[in-house]
């Protein structure tokens, strides 16, 4: 038995069944703990015996159970994902529990045709806090048209012959706002998701400023959230942050402090040796502008200069979508949208800003 002891106070229902596992673990010596996760399907329900303590909300659903009565079981389904933590005597133990809740509530890869689930992350009072839906995507072939013929060159060969590993894992996209660049992340996203999760830090200013932060997002696998360390998944990691320009600035370690050091630490650094994690910075600041750290051969797995269309490729546009407008100079893909909608350009600056996640 354990002579360890400690203070809990819960907070809320999830916090109750977290105190009430490890009450029980103390009691009955446990002390080797395992986590994972891993999709399942929708219409699970967390039924079992030897059952504990159940809660089910509007949008989640726990139960923490006995396994075998040698291990101890919290598990949580949210968002058609199951997280688990396993808390045993010993690590044999605690594996050969892992495999019953395996075999009890089975993965089951899902496939969405136009979804992808995404993990959006922010920091906040209480520390990093994540949440992960599935958002719309489209396929590449669907919006291919709305790109200039080199930024669709470059975003054909994200698409379909990307390979990660091979060289940098640092990826910028500059443009002009209104250019398209969250269209191709999400079908960036869409053509990847065999192969790589998606995270989407909301708040990069706070992300690379706070370290515990940035180490909660890409080392941490903590069972409340998603973190990209995860043992039960092969796939890589792509970690998005949009407008960031002021990261990658020739003053950057004037303007962000630490910001850009953790950036590069992260993408080729100590930091980030061993992760298989991919960085997609998108910003309406010019190459020309970046840190001479950030451009250094060898640092950038892929670099994209998004462009207005020519006016022949903005007039083809136009044409394939029944408009009688014309245009005679170059437009870009939100002045094309404004015109085929019928909304004046100084209209949609008014709008409420459309980024990844809507």
């Amino acid at each position: 038995m354990s002579d360890f002891s400690i203070a809990y106070e819960p907070h809320g229902p999830n916090d109750l069944l977290i105190g009430r596992l490890l009450e029980l673990a103390l009691e009955k010596g446990f002390e080797w703990i395992e986590t994972n996760g891993w999709p399942i399907a929708d219409d699970l329900k967390l039924t079992t015996k030897d059952q504990i303590l159940h809660f089910r909300s509007e949008v989640s659903e726990d139960v923490l159970f006995f396994v075998n009565n040698h291990a101890l079981a919290k598990v949580r389904i949210q968002h058609g994902e199951l997280r688990v933590v396993i808390v045993a005597a010993s690590r044999q133990e605690a594996e050969a529990a892992m495999q019953a809740v395996k075999e009890q509530f089975p993965a089951e890869e899902r496939v969405e045709d136009g979804k992808v689930a995404v993990t959006f992350w922010a920091n906040t009072a209480q520390g990093p806090w994540s949440a992960r839906r599935k958002i719309v995507v489209p396929t590449w072939e669907e919006i291919q048209g709305n790109y200039s013929a080199p930024v669709r060159e470059s975003i054909a060969k994200m698409v379909n012959g990307f390979e990660p590993g091979k060289g940098g894992q640092l990826i910028i996209w500059d443009g002009s706002p209104g250019t398209g660049k969250t269209y191709a992340l999400r079908a960036v996203a869409h053509a990847w998701k065999n192969w790589a999760n998606v995270h989407y830090v909301s708040d990069a200013d706070q992300f690379f400023d706070r370290a515990a932060y940035m180490f909660q997002v890409i080392l941490t696998d903590h069972e409340s959230h998603y973190g990209m360390n995860s043992e039960s998944s092969d796939k890589w990691n792509l970690l998005i942050l949009e407008d960031c320009g002021e990261l990658l600035s020739a003053d950057a370690k004037l303007r962000t402090g630490q910001g850009l050091t953790r950036l590069l630490n992260m993408v080729d650094g100590m930091i980030g040796q061993g992760l298989k994690l991919l960085v997609l910075i998108t910003t309406n600041d010019p190459i020309k502008k970046f840190h001479e750290a950030v451009v250094r051969p060898g640092r950038m797995a892929q670099h994209i200069s998004y462009e207005p269309l020519t006016f022949d490729e903005a007039n083809e546009w136009l044409r394939q979508r029944g408009s009688n407008e014309t245009v005679e100079k170059p437009k870009t893909l939100a002045e094309l949208y404004s015109l085929v909608e019928g909304r004046e350009p100084q209209k949609m600056e008014r709008l409420a800003k459309v980024g990844f996640g809507s």
